[in-house]
């Protein structure tokens, strides 16, 4: 990680000693090609971003950096021309990153969560003995007998 922040900021250190070397017309020229180039990066991004949403992408940024470098423009006007290959190409690759995601299954998913069902009618209780009423849950019970 240091070895690579050295070598960024020699990179910067290099660039800034060749600028100072230029005219000032070819400061300015330089200048304006890489505002340029940032300019066309940016809406290149937002075309990008786009055609992901559009096909159902879920993590536009890593798929930004996934396709950033394989970018084609047009030279008249200066937008991305590969566009509709990038996303076929990256929902081939990634599939499981288009649409909406499923939640995974689980032994026993959900277990617990509802009610079991009731098998205790008012005809089984009507048939039973007091000790055989006495030994049930009386919260079945009273649901039971709520019904009406």
């Amino acid at each position: 990680m240091i070895a690579k922040r050295e070598k960024d900021l020699k990179k910067a250190a290099d660039d800034a000693a060749a600028k100072a070397k230029l005219s000032e017309d070819e400061r300015k020229d330089a200048e304006i090609s890489e505002l340029r180039s940032s300019i066309q990066t940016r809406d290149a991004k937002d075309d990008v971003v786009a055609a992901l949403e559009k096909a159902g992408a879920n993590a536009m940024g890593l798929m930004w950096n996934a396709v950033k470098g394989e970018l084609e423009f047009d030279e008249k006007t200066g937008k991305v021309t590969n566009l509709d290959s990038l996303v076929k190409d990256l929902q081939a690759d990634y599939p499981d990153q288009f649409g909406t995601p499923k939640p995974g299954e689980t032994i026993e998913g959900g277990a617990g969560k509802e009610e079991k069902p009731s098998t205790l009618t008012k005809e089984k209780l009507a048939a039973m003995s007091p000790a055989e009423i006495n030994s049930l849950d009386w919260e079945e019970v009273k649901k039971v007998m709520a019904k009406g």
